[in-house]
């Protein structure tokens, strides 16, 4: 274009005659529904307040991501203003007229960090562009449309993305409540730290199983300030990040831990309630046994005089059922004292050995003892 042509424009222009052309840029992620809404957005406020005289160029960058190093374009969907001059950024889905109006008029730096910040803490992005050998790359944010970013943060479980190192790629804010840190905070650290030491070597198995397939198991976490809470941790494969991760859902089993508790209690209540009356019926049958033993031994040791053949057959019947009761009532104590046996067996192994000889014999010789008491009667 000749010299004295271009010198007449810029005439004109500064003039006012010509109208100013705004050149305007947006970059996105493919069509995911906040780049669609920001390409839709941005069209209805050019036609509003540029009518025809801006120029709208869309570039993807997952096409082309070497041209978000050039832009230095942070967060996806993002506008850019690189006509006029100076250039001009906002980044979100531009639902909000009035914020974008005034992002593409206010001239200082700060205000396009501070816009930048407000779409992504608000979930107005879907992507993230690292600076990668003099290149953008594109990271997305998988699975964050709303509902499914609604149903994350609304659970009752704690949700994790955990590297396959156990550097926390992501949490939920249930999660954050668990362990009542900041989720500022959790994304600095590893998920170890929340691990106590002994159950170290076992979190870090389970975490390279979860790498391969699924898993579970309850571990114990460390709150910050001294508070445990008992968990259970799921290992589930995590396939949308370019580096090995696991997705790791907590859930807390506090209370179940409770209720079996009380229920362990409440079960050896009723056993020890149990042998204090079998102990107590034992003691009160034995008693008059007793007494009645000692006179058919009077009986039978003729003490209080000659008995005849039919009744010294009597008195050898009244002897047999009186031994057999007597029998009964200690197999009923041996019984008693199994279940005891049986229980310290389940807490420490090895003692139910001592105590087999001295009930076992019981168990196999009851059915015969009761053959003989049916006989004898």
């Amino acid at each position: 274009m000749p010299p004295a042509i271009e010198v007449n424009k810029l005439k004109k222009r500064a003039s006012g005659s010509l109208p100013v052309v705004w050149k305007l840029r947006i970059y996105v992620a493919g069509k995911t529904p906040r780049s669609l809404a920001a390409l839709r957005n941005l069209k209805r406020i050019c036609e509003q307040h540029l009518k025809k005289r801006y120029r709208l160029q869309v570039i993807d960058l997952l096409d082309q991501p070497e041209l978000a190093s050039t832009d230095q374009i942070v967060a996806i969907p993002t506008v850019l203003r690189s006509r006029p001059l100076p250039q001009k950024k906002i980044a979100g889905d531009l639902s909000n007229t009035e914020k974008v109006l005034l992002s593409l008029e206010l001239p200082t730096s700060p205000v396009e960090a501070d816009d930048v910040l407000r779409a992504i803490s608000t979930g107005e992005v879907d992507a993230f562009v690292q600076s990668h050998n003099s290149a953008g790359q594109v990271v997305a944010l998988q699975g964050t449309e709303e509902p499914y970013r609604l149903l994350v943060e609304s659970m009752n479980e704690g949700a994790l993305t955990v590297a396959g190192d156990g550097a926390i790629l992501y949490c939920n804010s249930r999660f954050a409540r668990m362990v009542n840190t900041a989720r500022e905070q959790i994304l600095r650290r590893r998920f170890h730290d929340y691990i106590a030491l002994a159950d170290q070597d076992r979190f870090a198995s389970l975490l390279v199983q979860g790498l391969k397939n699924s898993s579970r198991a309850e571990f114990t976490l460390q709150i910050p300030g001294g508070g445990h809470l008992p968990v259970q941790l799921s290992f589930q494969v995590e396939n949308s990040y370019e580096i090995p991760a696991v997705a790791l859902l907590v859930s807390d089993i506090s209370e179940l831990k409770r209720t079996e508790e009380a229920l362990e209690q409440s079960r050896r209540e009723e056993l020890r309630i149990k042998d204090e009356f079998l102990s107590h019926v034992s003691h009160e049958l034995r008693s008059p046994l007793t007494a009645i033993a000692l006179f058919v031994s009077i009986l039978k040791d003729e003490l209080t005089g000659p008995l005849n053949t039919q009744q010294k057959d009597d008195v050898q019947t009244i002897a047999r059922n009186v031994h057999q009761l007597s029998t009964m009532i200690d197999d009923l104590l041996e019984m008693t004292r199994a279940r005891r046996a049986s229980l310290m067996w389940i807490c420490s192994g090895p003692r139910l050995a001592l105590r087999l000889p001295r009930w076992s014999p019981v168990l196999i010789q009851e059915p015969r003892r009761k053959n003989s008491l049916s006989k004898a009667s």
